[in-house]
């Protein structure tokens, strides 16, 4: 298990070394410098009517050889922050899909959606003062936005099942609670990393935390990770006794694993402390390990 993570993770970091760049294969012919494009994505502009802008998405699509790939539809995999996190995504996916891999996982369209302004887009609407609007919560622009134009859009232009993963980091994270909280049958499984339910002066938290335990969950899957964001060391008994806002982060997601636990719906939930690994250092463990158990029923051979 450890060999194939230390794999995957050097695999990744050579793709994010070369983040929003073509890749290329260099050889020399003749002295002349050749350069052959290996191409991994695709990069698209789609109006959105919703949030009445432009908006810019990448888009990876599995290689097939086989003679009926016409007939071949696949799941897909969303994911915000697209610029930070589409490479890594698709190449986990590539990783675990293959006899590489164990194919641990099936083939699956890969969906990044970038990030003009993280605030705008995945944050909640407020006022100067930062408190939420009446429509934050119910109504928000971009969630409104995946389902009635990126989703169709997608779904118009390649094969695709009726199969969505959503996974949300950090402020993305706090958007992905809120779309299980009120629009919980967009996607059919969610991968949530450290998100940030603090924010806004813990407004999301009060008024959303008891929508977790009440919503429709049945037959999805919910894959939560949290991050150690106090000092190294620190035990979860004593952050949950501690009341200052340096634990509130921490406080916040082991309220919300305790509100997916009470959750009756019939449904696959997954919680898991890194006790070992940052904010920043979480995302790329977390989403291989959230690949794992959300297809733990792939690969009947195991």
């Amino acid at each position: 298990m450890k060999k194939r993570i230390y794999l995957a993770i050097i695999t990744s970091m050579f793709l994010v070394l070369h983040e929003n760049r073509v890749l290329s294969q260099i050889d020399y012919k003749g002295n002349q410098l050749d350069t052959t494009d290996i191409v991994i994505g695709k990069r698209y502009i789609i109006h959105s009517k919703v949030l009445g802008e432009d908006r810019e998405i990448f888009i990876h699509v599995p290689i097939e050889d086989r003679l009926d790939y016409d007939t071949v539809y696949y799941p897909v995999v969303y994911v915000f922050d697209g610029s930070s996190q589409f490479l890594s995504i698709v190449d986990i996916m590539n990783r675990l899909s293959t006899s590489m891999g164990d194919e641990i996982c099936p083939k699956m369209i890969v969906v990044g959606i970038k990030q003009y302004d993280r605030e705008k887009d995945l944050g909640l609407e407020h006022d100067n003062q930062g408190k939420l609007t009446s429509n934050s919560l119910t109504n928000d622009k971009f969630t409104e936005f995946i389902e009635k134009e990126l989703q169709p859009y997608v779904d118009a232009k390649y094969h695709t099942i009726p199969y969505r993963i959503l996974i949300g980091y950090s402020l993305g994270g706090l958007k992905a609670m809120n779309i299980i909280a009120y629009n919980t049958n967009l996607f059919s499984a969610y991968i949530v990393i450290d998100p940030s339910l603090g924010h806004y002066n813990n407004q999301w938290y009060n008024n959303s935390i008891n929508k977790i335990e009440n919503a429709n969950l049945s037959n999805k899957s919910v894959f939560l990770a949290m991050a150690q964001t106090m000092k190294m060391g620190t035990d979860t008994n004593d952050i949950k006794k501690d009341t200052t806002t340096d634990s509130r982060h921490m406080r916040n997601i082991m309220t919300a694993a305790d509100a997916f636990r009470k959750n009756q719906s019939t449904y696959d939930f997954t919680w898991k402390y890194y006790p070992h690994e940052y904010h920043g250092s979480v995302p790329f463990i977390a989403e291989f390990d959230a690949f794992y158990k959300i297809f733990d029923w792939y690969n009947l051979q195991k």
